[in-house]
């Protein structure tokens, strides 16, 4: 069996101490700041990502055409999850796409805000999404609120087909006639008013 022993003046503890402490604060700001690395990637493409104010949010959505309402539909803290699950990986996909990554911010909490949007070409309620942590824009889309709908991101000339098909298929009508128009004998009579 060895037995180490060791010596150390209180200046050289100190100065151990001090670069542990600058070691483990560097690491902290590293982890911290891993869900701005996408959202610079968006700066370096001319978009400004700030979204500390209601003005700087509206801004972001402005800068890609879209105006909303003045007030956000909602406002809330999610928690992202721990892992992607098939639905999170499909909707990353799109973020990846429009220049954010959520991958790194899996289990991190953000805020959800949404935007009543005022101006989508197909009309229909539409609603953007913005998804901010430490006030800026790390995510987001452009959604269809009906069951069935669309879901594209901010950019509308990066995702023309998706904006086109969204379009398309709201400006169908169905125009099919039924079968049989019934007649009157197929019709139920109309309630009396005075049954109670």
């Amino acid at each position: 069996m060895f037995i180490w022993s060791f010596r150390m003046s209180k200046r050289e503890l100190i100065i151990i101490a001090a670069g542990l402490a600058v070691f483990i604060i560097a690491a902290v700001l590293l982890i911290c700041s891993a869900g701005t690395e996408s959202a610079s990637a968006r700066l370096g493409q001319g978009y400004t990502v700030a979204a500390a104010d209601e003005s700087e949010r509206r801004e972001f959505l402005r800068q890609f055409g879209w105006q909303t309402e003045s007030e956000p539909v909602s406002v809330r803290e999610v928690t992202l999850p721990v892992q992607m699950d098939e639905r999170l990986s499909e909707y990353n996909a799109i973020q990846i796409r429009q220049g954010f990554d959520l991958s790194s911010l899996c289990g991190k909490r953000v805020k959800l805000w949404t935007y009543n949007v005022t101006n989508y070409p197909a009309g229909g309620k539409v609603v953007a999404n913005l998804i901010v942590k430490d006030g800026v824009v790390v995510g987001g889309d452009i959604s269809s609120v009906r069951t069935g709908g669309f879901s594209h991101g901010f950019d509308p000339n990066m995702f023309a087909a998706e904006t086109a098909a969204a379009q398309s298929e709201a400006l169908t009508v169905d125009r099919s006639v039924p079968d049989r128009i019934p007649t009157d004998e197929h019709v139920p009579p109309e309630p009396d008013g005075d049954e109670e």
